[in-house]
């Protein structure tokens, strides 16, 4: 059985490029700087570090319509540094399957 791969949103962790996991380098950067995956954390779940506040809330938020400060208002234990961070590598990882 093949399984589909989710979208972007679902795997902030993993370099989505015909489906290439990063180096051991870039993962460890990416966690260490505004994103966690531990499976002692949630249960491997993405959150922003330092919380316990998964990364697809954010998604789901902005999906909706609220603004970033609304997302900050309800959460703020996660800085504003740690989305425009996340924002940014989404970015360019949507670029990058875009290009």
């Amino acid at each position: 059985m093949v399984l589909a791969p989710r979208p972007l949103v679902y795997y902030p962790c993993v370099k989505i490029l015909k489906i290439q996991v990063p180096s051991s380098k870039e993962r460890d950067a990416m966690q260490s700087a505004f994103i966690q995956c531990q499976p002692d954390i949630m249960g491997g779940t993405p959150v922003f570090a330092d919380s316990r506040v998964p990364v697809r809330t954010l998604v789901e938020y902005l999906e909706d319509g609220e603004t970033i400060d609304d997302f900050l208002e309800g959460f703020p234990t996660v800085g504003r540094d740690k989305v425009l961070a996340f924002l940014e590598a989404a970015g360019r990882h949507a670029s990058l399957l875009a290009g």
